[in-house]
């Protein structure tokens, strides 16, 4: 049976209306959606300036994600000085690997819960992460010029832990206050001096002198004061060869001895064979 004209839906009918109207709110809903501005264009902004090859500072609130920052360095080669204070930092990857200018990052209150990929930045000297969720600072092992990390305000659990930093041998100022799990330790100053012999502040205070009599004895600090050289000499120092060639006998380290022994043979042997 054919359908009647009533049955057939109608453009105008109240169902057709209610899908059209659903249509248009979506299609409105995409217009809205904002489409996160290009990072050459935020750095822009923040200099005033077209010309980004000569940037040395900057400082910026953003996403990470949402702006592309792991493209920082190639609009930025020489870039030294960065502060994200309060911006949204996931991970330090979000910042690439390309870093290699920068001396100075600032990530205060940024939400990270780990250093890892701090790896990017080569030649950090001075690391300023206070009021974030880190528990442990082993990632900075990699930097060999770090001499300054401020890690107050964290979730950092084992003192022992700190032992790893030895490798940053240029390291002389620390913060680790308010770190209830490290920092309400007791003999908390004497335990990190000891496990990092050449830092010179702790949460901003000096060690004084007095201080590493008690924890290193007087000894170890007067030979300190005066520089003395280590007790093992490096190879090739006249005084250790020297007491090296006193300690053996001549025959054995002398090649002329012993040539002159090979000859003497040869001529005892040639005698009996007359």
């Amino acid at each position: 049976m054919a359908p009647t004209q009533a049955g057939l839906l109608r453009t105008d009918s109240p169902e057709r209306t209610a899908s059209t109207e659903s249509e248009l709110t979506s299609i409105e809903s995409y217009e809205n959606i904002q489409v996160p501005p290009d990072l050459k264009d935020i750095l822009r902004n923040a200099t005033g300036s077209d010309n980004l090859d000569g940037l040395s500072e900057l400082k910026l609130k953003v996403i990470a994600q949402e702006v592309g920052l792991q493209h920082l360095s190639t609009y930025a080669p020489v870039l030294c000085e960065l502060t994200l204070d309060g911006s949204v930092v996931s991970s330090l990857r979000d910042l690439g690997c390309g870093l290699k200018t920068l001396k100075t990052l600032r990530v205060n209150k940024c939400g990270l819960t780990s250093l890892d990929g701090i790896f990017g930045m080569p030649n950090l000297e001075k690391l300023y992460a206070a009021g974030n969720s880190i528990r442990d600072l082993c990632p900075c092992t990699s930097l060999q010029s770090i001499n300054l990390i401020d890690a107050r305000k964290n979730l950092l659990r084992d003192i022992n832990a700190l032992s790893f930093l030895l490798l940053c041998e240029q390291l002389t100022h620390l913060v680790l206050e308010d770190n209830p799990q490290i920092s309400n330790s007791s003999e908390y100053r004497k335990t990190v001096k000891t496990l990092l012999p050449n830092l010179q502040y702790l949460d901003e205070i000096e060690f004084t002198r007095e201080e590493n009599i008690q924890f290193f004895g007087i000894d170890a600090v007067l030979r300190s004061e005066s520089k003395l050289p280590p007790i093992s000499s490096k190879a090739g120092n006249s005084s250790t060869n020297c007491s090296y060639s006193v300690s053996f006998a001549p025959k054995v380290l002398s090649p002329r001895n012993q040539t002159e022994v090979e000859n003497n043979s040869t001529s005892n042997g040639n005698i009996k064979g007359k």
